[in-house]
């Protein structure tokens, strides 16, 4: 198994805890914010999925700018568009915050959001760019970041029956945990959540083998990744799903999530990236990142809003005057992955 993979998806280790007395604390603890999170999802549940997005996006507009993570947002932004206006900077940022707000707030409808022709619910384009991307009797690998609402990607895929299974962080609460999950479960129509670490990778291997596919979010820091340009200054980057799709002889399918209204979504499929390989196994991962990375910042620059700015995606300090000085990459359609 790669390093890389294993790092990759590497879940941090819940922390130790001492003593009989602290673990319990520490279980009760857990108990009532699992109690609060169920309260809180049925609340939300009640005011069906269009009011629900409405009002998540009013909370984080209001409350999500004086928190210190907008800081976070405000210095990605300078790196990325360093010639845009500061307050043109500040107003993505509270857009993000909208984003963001409905993209929580949507979360217990997920089950219930299904293909549709207006309202609530999902539409497709290009859905023909995934047949088109068989390769061998094996469908493609995926990859998209954090836009629009992307927990909608899985379950989408769960309803056009794809056999694609997605990676997930646990949280140090198996209480919220599971009611996360099976909120994911629940929505996926049988799509397949990983979790994070060396369990999870030989999941994902297998999963693989069988004849199943993967999809990704790539546009987190990875520190132990590879630096690849991001916008024009170095960022650390996961390179698991190139590893996946050389080792696995795999086309690549960029997908995204458009936000269309409250709730209602349009999964955008792309035609296969079409990379030409050296043979040399880090030379063509760092091909494949550098083409993935491009196609995310036209993404992101199409729509910067719908993205989550406030992870620290660059080095801390990284300089602004070293970001995205030049045209913009749009992600355009590409042919088939060449081989």
């Amino acid at each position: 198994m790669s390093a890389h993979i294993s790092r990759a998806l590497q879940r941090p280790e819940y922390p130790r805890r001492s003593g009989n007395r602290q673990a319990g604390l520490v279980r009760l603890l857990h108990g009532v914010q699992g109690q609060v999170l169920s309260g809180t999802i049925r609340a939300l549940q009640y005011l069906g999925p269009a009011r629900c997005s409405d009002f998540g996006a009013m909370l984080a507009r209001t409350v999500g700018p004086v928190l210190s993570v907008s800081r976070i947002a405000l210095d990605n932004l300078r790196i990325a568009f360093p010639e845009m206006a500061e307050s043109s900077r500040d107003a993505l940022m509270r857009d993000a915050w909208d984003n963001l707000g409905r993209v929580v707030a949507e979360f217990p409808h997920l089950p219930n959001l299904g293909r549709t022709q207006d309202g609530p619910g999902w539409e497709i384009v290009g859905e023909e760019c995934i047949a088109r991307a068989w390769h061998g009797g094996n469908p493609p690998l995926f990859f998209s970041a954090h836009l629009g609402n992307w927990e909608m990607i899985l379950p989408i895929a769960g309803a056009l029956g794809l056999p694609v299974a997605g990676v997930y962080r646990r949280t140090s609460n198996p209480a919220i945990d599971r009611l996360i999950q099976d909120i994911r479960e629940r929505a996926g129509s049988g799509t397949k959540m990983f979790p994070k670490g060396r369990q999870g990778a030989r999941a994902i291997i297998a999963h693989l083998s069988a004849g199943g596919t993967v999809g990704f979010l790539v546009d987190q820091k990875m520190n132990d990744g590879i630096k690849i340009p991001f916008f024009g200054s170095p960022a650390w980057t996961a390179p698991a799903i190139a590893h996946l799709a050389l080792r696995f002889e795999r086309n690549i399918v960029p997908v995204s999530i458009v936000r269309i209204g409250p709730a209602r979504f349009r999964l955008v499929c792309e035609p296969a990236l079409r990379i030409a390989l050296s043979g040399n196994q880090k030379e063509d991962e760092v091909s494949i990142m550098s083409a993935i990375n491009r196609h995310l910042e036209g993404w992101i620059s199409s729509r910067p809003s719908a993205w989550l700015w406030f992870h620290r995606r660059w080095p801390k300090g990284a300089p602004a005057d070293q970001g995205h000085h030049g045209a913009v990459h749009h992600g355009t359609a590409r042919p088939s992955r060449s081989r």
